[in-house]
């Protein structure tokens, strides 16, 4: 059974040739994506309220992160430079900061008054 367009996320290769490791994301819609400087990893965050760790070469999801709050979706997800930590901000108004390598929140911001939708890290 192949998986609905909307629930696909693929490698660039994937892009020109649709059988070429497809990876199917989440059980509802995905709204980020994010990779780093090694294209090992990707992450992406859905309305399903988890972020998904991948292995883009192998299509296999790696790790799933859950902590936001039911009912709120994983909007934005950033890389720090170093891919030691992965942020994460959803429509539960908060940022939650993770460690890929455990799957640990190790931190969660909280203050915004309104859906995290965009995230990004300085690297000064």
């Amino acid at each position: 059974m192949k998986p609905l367009p909307h629930r696909l996320v693929s490698t660039p290769g994937a892009i020109a040739n649709s059988s070429k490791n497809p990876i199917a994301v989440h059980a509802e819609k995905p709204k980020s994506t994010g990779g780093v400087k090694d294209p090992r990893l990707l992450a992406s965050g859905s309305d399903d309220e988890t972020v998904k760790i991948w292995d883009p070469a192998t299509g296999q999801c790696v790790s799933t992160l859950k902590g936001h709050a039911s009912d709120f979706s994983v909007w934005s997800v950033a890389w720090s430079h170093d891919a030691t930590r992965l942020a994460s901000g959803s429509g539960d108004k908060t940022v939650k900061i993770w460690d890929p390598g455990t799957g640990q929140c190790v931190s969660t911001l909280k203050g915004h008054a309104s859906n995290v939708r965009s995230l990004a890290w300085s690297h000064l």
